[in-house]
């Protein structure tokens, strides 16, 4: 399990790490240069805003925290004469970082350690402004090895980071259809184990679709001509992108026939074949190992057998036609991996490529200033939280300036690292960081007192600094217990202060104690209260999507595989953000208990409504009945009423009223979203008459 948590990448990333922070302290040590500690702290920081990615995002954080880390101690420095300066300074320094997060991507990933390496400045006192920018240039420069060591310690290749993003695609949907292969082996499956498989696979296979696009997109970008890899690797990601549809479209088909052995039997060996495919582009697209044209050539061979076995199972029409699609897009995803990585052009006789155009599905763009502009209102998240984070952290240098605290910074700095947008994650964050505090401040105290050589203490950095890293993937918690150590070695003014650990702790609940109040009592923005827009706006998707299939039933060949792919997709991030929404609205303590059932059961079923409409896109090509035309028709006006009702947060259901099941040739699978439908009916009906009443009179 702790394996599997703990990728190469992320040991890689605490190797670098630890060198990046030991080798300057041990120079440190070893010459007498206390300046070093700053290079160590700038290699440390560097390191840890670099999250991945392509590589060019890797060092535009790595780069821009060091120079924003070098402006931040030098300010801190020269500010910290008197208190108010200091005070002031925090305030507006912490404010415009925090508010920089709003650019997202690169600068989220650092904004936060800018406002930390500028309080550990506050606590420096210097003589001089040419004293502080001699700390500022030192810490520059450990950024800069830092930067060094990623060339080294992780070798170019421009595409690396893409090609595993979209190996990662097929990774989840194999995941996907082994959980429904596990599903069909439990005979009868109760219906709560294929939701709850459903919407954890389709929400992980979204997010990674949407990150290797971003991955593609970057790397693409650092080249003035486009390359075959980067091509291929398009055709990739849109062949992941439309097999995503095929497998909604097998788990609803495996559910609905679980009950017959023979059918059960043959959809569990058409799933094993795919799988094995789907691993087979995978383990191909990430091993640095290249693959042979005689694999190549071995494996569309299988995926054509695939096609050819279940091609002739007149029984079940659906898994034929699921079978020869996939078998088609498979072929398209191994001619393509293999050009990849070899960068030679596909063989002739493969697959044409199917599904959207690069062009149809690139993301929206917004400049920088727009960003900016567009996140100054009042009912912004990114603006109440900077307000928050520098009010907290101006509260936190006046306390330890009035209480005469020693490193009294680490309050703030505690403050500013806990706070997050919401309050349920900040409350799991500040408990998280205040246990870890305390046991590795029990452990950092008794190192320190039994350790008192400075070059021994600087030799475990390297260990402490590595498991810092490496445990960031397993637990927050432990993540601070390994820094906790790391920090107060690396503060050390002299071996053996023991008490420095100590202070650390207790600094450190200081902090998390004011970031929870900070969370209810400033400028709040609860989960509730915005949860019908946000629940309209996503729902808005589903229903567009739906008209898809309508349009395309009421007039075949009108709606296109391109616009049918953009809808799902976007159907499918609108579900995503709907998920985190309602993650938001359950973790919260003023969500009305009466809220919190429908809440959950619309926004399950907005998911199972999509997935139902991507099954019967992907149904073989047929000619819909008028009364199923008309029944569907019918469906998509109750759909854009329950829209209505969301934005105006009034909604009545009469469960009496329903249309009447057609004897139409599509009758089974309309009856399913006719009961989808219903529930949606019922759950938004519930969710606002249940609003209303808790509301004062």
């Amino acid at each position: 399990m702790l394996r599997d948590r703990i990728s190469s990448a992320a040991l890689w990333r605490a190797l670098r790490c630890a060198t990046a922070t030991s080798v300057p302290a041990l120079i440190g040590a070893l010459t007498g240069n206390g300046d070093f500690g700053w290079a160590a702290l700038g290699g440390f920081e560097a390191v840890f805003a670099d999250l991945g990615g392509s590589y060019q995002a890797r060092f535009t954080a790595m780069g821009l925290l060091s120079v924003g880390g070098a402006a931040g101690l030098f300010l801190g420095m020269i500010s910290s004469g008197h208190v108010w300066s200091v005070f002031f300074c925090t305030v507006v320094w912490s404010f415009l970082w925090s508010y920089a997060s709003v650019l997202g991507g690169t600068v989220s990933a650092f904004n936060a350690l800018v406002i930390v390496i500028f309080l550990c400045g506050v606590e420096t006192h210097v003589h001089s402004p040419a004293e502080a920018a001699q700390h500022a240039l030192y810490l520059f420069g450990g950024g800069l090895w830092a930067i060094v060591l990623s060339f080294f310690l992780w070798p170019i290749h421009p595409y690396r980071p893409a090609r595993r993003a979209v190996g990662k695609c097929y990774e989840e949907m194999a995941s996907m259809i082994a959980t429904t292969i596990r599903r069909l082996g439990q005979e009868n499956a109760p219906r709560e184990l294929w939701d709850q498989a459903a919407q954890r696979y389709q929400y992980d296979m979204r997010n990674t679709l949407e990150n290797a696009r971003t991955m593609i997109a970057a790397s693409r970008a650092q080249f003035l001509s486009e390359s075959l890899r980067g091509e291929q690797l398009l055709v990739l990601l849109e062949t992941a992108d439309v097999m995503l549809g095929y497998a909604i479209a097998a788990i609803e088909h495996a559910e609905q026939i679980q009950a017959d052995p023979l059918r059960r039997k043959d959809v569990t060996a058409f799933l094993e074949k795919w799988r094995e495919s789907l691993l087979w582009v995978e383990e191909t697209a990430v091993r640095d190992r290249l693959p042979k044209s005689s694999a190549r050539d071995d494996e569309r061979a299988r995926v054509r057998r695939m096609s050819a076995d279940f091609g002739e199972a007149p029984a079940d029409r659906l898994l034929t036609h699921l079978a020869q699609m996939s078998a088609d897009a498979m072929d398209v995803a191994i001619t393509s991996v293999y050009a990849v990585r070899t960068g030679l052009e596909p063989p002739e006789s493969s697959a044409v490529p199917i599904g959207p155009s690069h062009g149809t599905i690139a993301l929206p763009s917004l400049s920088m200033w727009r960003r900016l502009r567009d996140a100054w209102a009042w009912n912004s998240v990114t603006l109440r939280r900077a307000l928050r984070v520098s009010v907290v952290c101006g509260a936190g240098i006046l306390i330890a300036a009035a209480l005469h605290l020693n490193h009294g910074y680490w309050i703030p700095m505690t403050s500013v690292i806990v706070l997050r947008p919401h309050l349920a994650a900040t409350w799991i964050r500040s408990l998280e960081r205040t246990l870890g505090s305390a046991a590795g401040g029990a452990v950092a105290a008794a190192v320190v007192y039994l350790v008192r050589s400075k070059i021994v203490l600087a030799g475990l950095l390297f260990p402490l600094s590595f498991a810092t890293l490496a445990s960031l993937p397993v637990s927050y918690a432990f993540f601070v217990f390994f820094l906790t150590p790391t920090f107060v070695i690396a503060s050390l003014p002299y071996a053996g202060d023991w008490q420095l650990a100590v202070i650390r702790a207790i600094d450190t609940t200081v902090g998390a104690a004011i970031a929870l109040p900070a969370m209810y009592g400033l400028w709040p923005m609860w989960a509730h209260e915005g949860f019908r827009e946000r629940l309209a706006t996503s729902f808005q998707a589903d229903v567009d999507y739906f008209a898809t299939l309508e349009r395309s039933w009421r007039n075949p060949g009108s709606v296109g595989p391109i616009e049918i792919a953009r809808a799902r997709r976007q159907g499918g991030l609108s579900n995503n953000a709907a998920e985190e929404a309602l993650d938001q609205l359950l973790n919260e303590p003023k969500t009305q208990a009466s809220m919190r059932e429908p809440a959950l059961t619309f926004v399950t079923y907005a998911r199972r409504l999509a997935q139902s409409v991507t099954s019967l896109h992907n149904h073989p090509p047929q000619k819909y009945d008028t009364l199923d035309v008309e029944r569907l028709a019918e469906f998509k006006t109750r759909l854009e009423k329950i829209l209505d009702g969301l934005r105006s947060g009034k909604f009545e259901y009469d469960s009496s009223v329903h249309v009447h099941a057609s004897p139409g040739n599509a009758r089974e699978q309309l009856d399913v979203l006719e009961r989808q439908i219903g529930v949606l009916e019922s759950a938004a009906a519930r969710l606002f008459v249940k609003e209303e009443r808790t509301k004062p009179a």
